[in-house]
């Protein structure tokens, strides 16, 4: 259960700054338990966030942030990305705070596997 209140935590975060209007981002899916799916650029098997633009324009990333911690909304902030309409973007969940890198994006924290 507590991934789910993190998973909430994180679409309010990649709503903020949308007062009224439609959440351009959604989290369409997560892997909090990563034990046989995507691996990373490292080879790791860490948890992962899927994001999806289900908006018709392209959307800069940079205004937006994820977290797993209710008390601080904005602890990972999105790189200067932008995502076409319609896009998904894997972000890896593994403490490794790799925004710079393109190829790639790691939030700075990591998924709790237990509720």
């Amino acid at each position: 259960m507590k991934n789910f209140f993190a998973v909430c935590a994180a679409c309010c975060a990649l709503a903020r700054g949308l007062q009224g209007a439609q959440a351009p981002l959604v989290i369409s899916e997560i892997m909090a338990e990563n034990d046989s799916g995507l691996v990373d650029e490292n080879g790791d098997r860490v948890d992962w966030i899927e994001v999806q633009n289900v908006s018709s324009d392209i959307v800069d990333l940079e205004n937006f942030a994820l977290s797993d911690d209710r008390a601080n909304p904005i602890q990972w902030t999105f790189p200067e990305q932008s995502l076409a309409p319609g896009a998904f973007l894997i972000v890896f969940a593994s403490g490794k705070d790799r925004a710079a890198d393109q190829r790639a994006v790691h939030t700075n924290f990591r998924l709790a596997n237990k509720g």
